[in-house]
């Protein structure tokens, strides 16, 4: 399972679920610019686990299926650029806390850094 973020959104994530994640970057990059590499991913919520943290080399689609009350479902496509965007994997976490930040850097073609904030949702009973 995997989940798309814009990072002004809200990732949510079950306590007992490892999941990729995605953060785009485009938005905060200038004309021309890439990403290099992640420099540093970190989550505030200590009981969260996050590893894997690379700069998406290809073009990466995500698609979310949701469904509201009356069963209707409602599926969104997202891609994200190739150096563009991160992904990463969260594992574990804390329920009932209310969001917890991963504040991820990454080093941009240019040298210059570019670090953007991405808020977690831990949902899910802690067994």
């Amino acid at each position: 399972m995997s989940e798309g973020v814009e990072t002004i959104n809200v990732i949510i994530k079950h306590i007992e679920d490892t999941d990729t994640f995605y953060a785009d970057f485009e938005p905060a990059l200038g004309t021309g610019e890439t990403l290099s590499s992640v420099v540093s991913a970190t989550p505030t919520d200590t009981a969260l686990t996050l590893s894997s943290a690379a700069v998406l080399t290809v073009a990466t689609t995500d698609t979310k299926t949701t469904r509201d009350a009356a069963g209707n479902t409602t599926t969104v496509t997202y891609v994200i650029a190739a150096n563009k965007g991160i992904s990463f994997v969260l594992t574990g976490g804390t329920t009932g806390a209310g969001l917890s930040k991963i504040t991820a850097k990454c080093l941009k073609s240019t040298g210059k850094t570019v670090t953007r904030d991405i808020l977690v949702s831990i949902k899910g009973v802690d067994l």
